[in-house]
């Protein structure tokens, strides 16, 4: 059964209101001030429009300096360019394709600037290669008109009952929060169950959610200080899955070996009572977490000097502990401030200092491959429509580097191009039907706002819901964009067509070249992905990457949340059942016994070059041949030697934790140190 498409909420109606009010009076100005194209105004209004007012204006920032730049570019390349049209249209593509390239490197919302730029410059200067003498007149039109409308919609936004972003960001942080401490709980219960890996991707997702909050909340003035607080909420949960999936295996192990004393089981069961609590004030949340570093402290003390593998797995165990409590105290007290709204202070107590730094995974070959294909798309077409003689031929060829940006990021980009195509085409004909017969009956402006009204804020509405948002602003972005109203009115039956036709086939060509060149869909993106992960893990053991630990998980879980949307479509394949957590947990050992060997002695340090050295071959092995290789167990002997050499407690925790991440079902290690402590123990003798 199908489901049914709601009809609008309250919220709905108010947002596509005051679009439609923002668009008429950015419409009016431009009228008013004689600009040439007064319907860039209105249509600006509807691109940068967001339920959100925080969302609103950041996107006004973003597209007022893609605009300055690309007009400012548009009218250089004209006037240098202009009098040999092969070599300007490909210098337009070209630059086109690379600022596709460059947006795809930031995968926030800063990244509709460089995309504005790119497509901004073949907009302003494919038409004016007829006239290139007025293409100064036409980047300064096109700035004032976007300037315009982007005033527009800002004020409007924000002064008529604005919808601020802090709400949002309170309830997502709020729900992860709960998530997490559902998490940790279910750990604590039954140690790493089935679905801890699904929680940890569904959680380095979120993440990524919580940088796009982050970039917008800075534009919303009522949250100056929530900025603070979401970036240090986001830096604290963002080891979480790291954290979890060790915490989770060690305590499994621990839980079969019948190693759990009632000190530290009592620790857990008041750790889990404490998250799962719904009823505890502030205070009394705050004495709880004490009362557990009161415990936490007394049992670090009676294990600190064991050496025996049970031993070691506690110790490693009671450092996640505490990581824990620290995390979700410090996560509570920043949710009660991000909950304050714009009574937050600036600066509260935080047990935890440690963050994850931002680190994004980027896979340039296939950005290259995005931005040449865009680039060489973009001048075929630009050769057609020079090589036919037809002048709207400018409009194909705008419409084919319009087209392709738009959908650049997508792993398939032809469902969006082809919804795109439909809408377009519906667009023309609407506009069509309001330039040939409902204008010519209007006589004043407000009669052009009553017709426009009804169509307007119904597309509005539907812009307003993330999934229709392509529908909605193809509609209203298209259809004002094609009427092309100005201070008169005037038509040509024979201009609108041509125009129409060519933004129809530009549009068509684009689907038509993504159908026939398009190679990198999910599955091929997602073995990229995993064979680079392999690929930088190798080179930090190897020593040939040397990053910090918090570096090298902030670009693993990037990495994760990148590959979880496309692990659907590597079904049938060995990637189908990757488990990246543990491989991000393997490259951050790594990356911690490279920063302790770098404050040993060369001797010292060339004792952990067998455990290097192993790991980066299978990491390369994995990359080159299978990804299911299982380790060499010279690594495990490694490891062993190494437990039983150094004394380090970070040392002995990222040598444990290698282990059981390396090797989760081996046999306990014979460590002959703590052997023979036992030994002279037992029997003083035998020390002599």
């Amino acid at each position: 059964m199908r489901a049914r498409i709601a009809f609008p909420t309250l919220t709905e109606w108010i947002f596509s209101i005051k679009t439609f009010a923002a668009s008429m009076a950015a419409l009016y100005i431009a009228l008013a001030a004689g600009l040439p194209r007064p319907y860039w105004a209105m249509a600006t209004v509807y691109i940068v429009a967001n339920p959100l007012a925080s969302v609103t204006q950041s996107k006004t920032a973003f597209r007022a300096a893609g605009t300055v730049v690309g007009a400012s570019v548009a009218v250089f390349f004209t006037l240098q360019l202009a009098n040999a049209p092969v070599l300007f249209v490909l210098v337009v593509c070209l630059w086109t394709g690379f600022l596709t390239f460059l947006a795809l490197f930031d995968r926030s919302p800063r990244s509709y600037a460089f995309l504005l730029s790119g497509y901004t410059v073949p907009l302003i200067a494919f038409p004016s290669i007829y006239a290139p003498d007025s293409v100064f007149g036409t980047g300064v039109a096109r700035a004032e008109e976007i300037i315009l409308g982007i005033v527009c919609a800002a004020v409007i936004n924000s002064v008529v009952l604005p919808t601020g972003l802090t709400g949002t960001v309170r309830k997502t942080a709020e729900n992860l929060l709960k998530d997490i401490c559902r998490w940790i709980g279910a750990v604590i219960e039954n140690g790493r169950d089935s679905d801890a890996l699904k929680q940890s991707e569904r959680l380095a997702s979120d993440v990524g959610a919580l940088d796009n909050l982050i970039v917008h909340l800075r534009y919303d003035v009522a949250a100056a200080n929530l900025t603070f607080h979401l970036k240090a909420f986001k830096e604290r949960i963002a080891p979480v899955p790291i954290v979890l999936h060790a915490f989770g295996d060690r305590l499994a192990i621990l839980r079969e070996r019948g190693a759990i004393d009632v000190d530290l089981a009592d620790l857990l069961t008041d750790f889990q009572l404490w998250i799962s609590s719904k009823d505890q004030g502030e205070k009394d949340s705050d004495q709880t977490a004490a009362r557990l570093r009161e415990k936490h402290a007394q049992l670090t003390h009676i294990v600190e000097g064991r050496r025996d593998w049970d031993g070691l797995l506690i110790r490693s165990t009671l450092v996640d502990i505490l990581h824990l409590i620290d995390m979700t105290q410090d996560c509570q007290v920043l949710l009660r401030e991000i909950s304050a709204g714009t009574l937050a202070r600036r600066h509260v107590k935080l047990q935890s200092t440690r963050s994850v730094q931002t680190s994004w995974h980027h896979d340039i070959v296939v950005f290259a491959i995005t931005g040449a294909s865009i680039a060489l798309s973009g001048f075929i077409a630009s050769l057609l429509w020079l090589y036919s003689g037809w002048q709207a031929g400018a409009g194909f060829a705008l419409m084919v580097l319009i087209a392709g940006p738009f959908f650049g990021a997508l792993d398939n980009p032809l469902p969006g191009l082809k919804a795109m195509a439909i809408f377009n085409a519906v667009s023309n004909l609407g506009a069509g039907i309001f330039l040939f017969g409902i204008l010519p009956g209007v006589s004043s402006f407000w009669g052009l706002v009553l017709v426009f009204a009804l169509p307007f804020i119904l597309f509005g509405t539907i812009m307003s819901r993330p999934q229709f948002m392509l529908p909605g602003m193809v509609m209203t972005v298209g259809t004002a964009s094609t009427i092309a109203l100005t201070a008169t009115y005037s038509s040509d039956f024979i201009s609108f067509a041509d125009g129409a036709v060519a933004s129809t086939l530009g549009v068509l060509f684009a689907v038509a070249w993504s159908a026939l060149t398009h190679s990198l869909g999910a599955s091929r993106k997602a073995q990229r992905i995993a064979k680079l992960g392999w690929r930088e893990a190798t080179a930090i053991a190897d020593g040939r990457f040397l990053r910090s630990p918090t570096w090298y998980a902030a670009r693993g879980l990037d990495r994760l949340a990148q590959f979880v949307p496309r692990r659907a479509a590597t079904s049938g394949t060995t990637l189908s059942d990757l488990d990246m957590i543990t491989e991000l947990r393997i490259g951050t050992r790594l990356a911690a016994l490279h920063e302790e060997a770098s404050v040993m002695t060369t001797s010292q340090a060339r004792r952990l070059d067998p455990i290097f050295a192993g790991v980066a071959i299978w990491f390369r092995s994995k990359t080159v041949h299978d990804a299911t290789n299982a380790p060499s167990p010279a690594i495990l002997s490694s490891i062993d030697d190494a437990l039983d050499e150094f004394d380090k407690p970070r040392m002995l925790a990222a040598l444990t934790d290698l282990r059981c991440s390396l090797f989760p079902h081996a046999s306990p290690p014979i460590l002959e140190r703590t052997r023979a402590r036992s030994l002279t123990r037992l029997n003083p003798m035998a020390a002599e």
